[in-house]
């Protein structure tokens, strides 16, 4: 549900919003550069998680990722394709 208009807008909802209106895809440089892209439902749980086991994590810093990198051409050319 993030705004694709908006300046802090993500990749993937500027190409959902413009592969739903039938417009074109731009995608910058080689198309080769990747990210790695995580479902906000999972970062949520791994929270949740942390938050039941606190005191013990607290002053930690954590990454979340899923560890599977994806380019621009892949989400447009595999729309269905869970990330």
């Amino acid at each position: 549900r993030q705004d694709p208009g908006s300046a802090y807008s993500g990749v993937i909802s500027i190409f959902n919003d413009r592969l739903r209106r039938g417009l074109p895809v731009t995608v910058l440089g080689d198309g080769l550069q990747t990210r790695d892209f995580v479902y906000v439902g999972d970062v949520v749980r791994f929270l949740l998680a942390a938050m039941a086991r606190a005191p013990a994590v607290a002053g930690q810093g954590f990454k979340i990722f899923t560890g599977r990198p994806h380019t621009p051409p892949d989400l447009i050319t595999s729309p269905a394709a869970p990330l």
